[in-house]
Order: C-alpha cells, then sequence, then structure tokens
C-alpha cells in the first residue's frame, strides 16, 4: 500500500482536496472504484459525511462484501 503525503483520511474512500478561486476552501472528496473504474462521489464538506457517501455506494456496488467505514 502506497502512503499518501497531508491528503489522507482516517476513512475509506476520503480524501482531502483543497478548491482554489474567488472563495478558497477545502473539501473532502468520496471516490470508489468498481470494476477498474473510478467513481467520484462528490464533494463534502465535512469529512464524515463523505465517508458515508462511499459506504452508500460501497453497499450498492459489493452488497454484503463492502468494506464499510461505519459498519
Amino acid at each position: 500500500m502506497r502512503k499518501q503525503k497531508g491528503r489522507t483520511s482516517r476513512y475509506k474512500g476520503v480524501s482531502l482536496v483543497p478548491i482554489y478561486g474567488a472563495h478558497r476552501s477545502i473539501r473532502w472528496r468520496a471516490a470508489i472504484g468498481v470494476n477498474y473504474k473510478g467513481i467520484t462521489l462528490g464533494l463534502f464538506k465535512r469529512e464524515a459525511d463523505a465517508a458515508r457517501a462511499y459506504d452508500a455506494a460501497a453497499i450498492k456496488h459489493f452488497g454484503e462484501f463492502a468494506r464499510l467505514n461505519f459498519p
């Protein structure tokens, strides 16, 4: 497993994303890999919300075999 620098989360499928522009901010991105394709689930203000979005997608795509953040 590769160690990421700085933009990691304690939750599976969640990473930190800086947003540049007129209103600089930081968002949490939820993403999941299905059939060798990456699917971005969205950007969230709260880390836990992104983790819940990942969990919902994991249940949808992997069913009983999903590895969840909040079992």
